[in-house]
């Protein structure tokens, strides 16, 4: 599969995701979090204006009864936030809190610019990069 994404962070750049507010929402037996960030490279404050909503999130789903992870297995990214701010059903599933990573050397944090429904490294980790095959450039206008 060929995709399209920004590259966020090269190799040892740390990101941190600032999670500061959760939506959530049941259907059938599954909760769908929405879990918003605030994305910062190396201790600074990313503005993303080519993002195209505000309020960037990552979505997880839930089983409703048991509070287990429903996730693709390689889904490395997303598990990590998961397993480190998760709390009770009664407390709605997640902490708020921060993840901070460190790419990999030769790899790269990359993200689409429909966040909010783009499958990337926020769910499935850095990407090696010998993985990446071109790059597009948009000229400043």
């Amino acid at each position: 599969m060929i995709m399209c994404k920004r590259v966020i962070a090269i190799e040892n750049d740390t990101i941190k995701f600032e999670f500061y507010k959760y939506e959530t929402r049941q259907l059938s037996n599954l909760t769908y979090i929405n879990a918003y960030y605030n994305l910062y490279l190396n201790n600074e404050l990313l503005e993303e204006s080519y993002t195209m909503e505000t309020g960037n999130y990552l979505q997880l789903s839930v089983e409703t009864d048991t509070g287990l992870l429903v996730s693709n297995e390689e889904y490395k990214f997303i598990k990590l936030v998961y397993e480190t701010l998760k709390t009770t059903q009664q407390e709605g599933y997640l902490r708020l809190g921060n993840i901070s990573y460190t790419v990999l050397n030769n790899h790269s944090f990359v993200m689409g610019d429909n966040r909010n429904h783009s499958t990337d490294s926020g769910y499935y980790g850095e990407i090696d990069n010998n993985d990446i095959i071109g790059v597009v450039e948009i000229p400043q206008t």
